[in-house]
């Protein structure tokens, strides 16, 4: 990796502002999916957060299903992981850094080549 984007990575995962313009550039997800995981790394303590579905629905104006199914694909992308509580309507959500730092890192990256083109 260039030692300039590595520095930047390690640097910038904390700047929430940077992270949501490389959540909203990765074209692997829909509007949905970015929207809902944009609203978790902004809610997120620690890297986890012990939600509902419903709280999540009205936080980001979404219906309980298409949280579901915006759940269901950053799940499946490994963006985020879920563990129910038995018998409870609250889940815990953890961030998958990695991943993060991955979708990041090719925002940097992509913004690197856009000045080297100019």
């Amino acid at each position: 990796m260039h030692e300039d984007i590595q520095s930047k990575l390690y640097m910038n995962i904390d700047d929430k502002k940077l992270l949501e313009q490389a959540i909203e550039d990765y074209e692997k997800y829909n509007n949905s999916q970015k929207k809902l995981l944009i609203a978790l790394v902004n809610i997120t303590i620690d890297g986890a957060i012990t939600t509902s579905i419903a709280s999540l629905s009205k936080l980001i104006g979404f219906t309980r299903a298409m949280v579901y199914k915006s759940l269901l694909g950053l799940e499946e992308d490994g963006s985020v992981k879920r563990s129910n509580v038995k018998n409870s309507r609250v889940s815990t959500f953890e961030l998958n850094y990695v991943k993060l730092k991955y979708i990041l890192e090719l925002h940097l990256k992509k913004q690197e080549f856009l000045k080297q083109k100019q």
